[in-house]
């Protein structure tokens, strides 16, 4: 990887004098310890601008711009730790508007936080995690996803908006 400086800590579970591969060593990885996921580092994120678009809907919907991405899992035995920040205005409030952000793994949307806005048209910041257990090996999809569960304002995000999200297998 070209600018990027990755130490290690712990042994080679490969018996070789070079880092592991990650995708393809995890299974020799967990037998030295459950730190080895967490020391090896299988995190993947994104971290970029919102895009542009908005909501109003009280079921979930997938958040504008690049807001999904691929992760390998390479255990079964293991959880997901999801992070998820999304700063999002409202156009409205006194009705009580509250947003919640999930992230979309396998089917399933995965409450990560709620929000209740204070001032009209101000970003605010919705940020949360989440632990998923379950998931057998493999590759899945992360996806922001959004809603407005209360009030009438509609809830947006622009080019001033940012959306962080990361994904890090951990230990169960």
């Amino acid at each position: 990887m070209s600018g990027t400086t990755t130490h290690w800590a712990i042994p080679y579970a490969t018996g070789t004098d070079s880092p592991p591969d990650v995708a393809s060593d995890m299974q020799s990885l967990a037998t030295v310890s459950d730190t080895a996921i967490f020391a090896v580092g299988n995190v993947r994120g994104i971290s970029n601008n919102g895009g542009t678009g908005t909501t109003t809907s009280a079921s979930y919907s997938n958040v504008p711009a690049t807001s999904s991405f691929s992760f390998t899992k390479g255990l079964t035995a293991t959880r997901l730790h999801v992070n998820l920040s999304i700063d999002t205005f409202c156009t409205a409030v006194g009705g009580g508007e509250r947003i919640a952000i999930a992230v979309l793994v396998s089917g399933t949307d995965y409450v990560v936080a709620a929000h209740s806005y204070g001032a009209a048209n101000q970003y605010e910041l919705a940020s949360g995690m989440v632990f998923i257990s379950g998931l057998v090996a493999g590759v899945y999809t992360i996806q922001a996803r959004w809603q407005r569960f209360n009030g009438a304002g509609t809830v947006s995000i622009n080019s001033d908006g940012w959306l962080s999200m990361a994904c890090a297998e951990v230990s169960a």
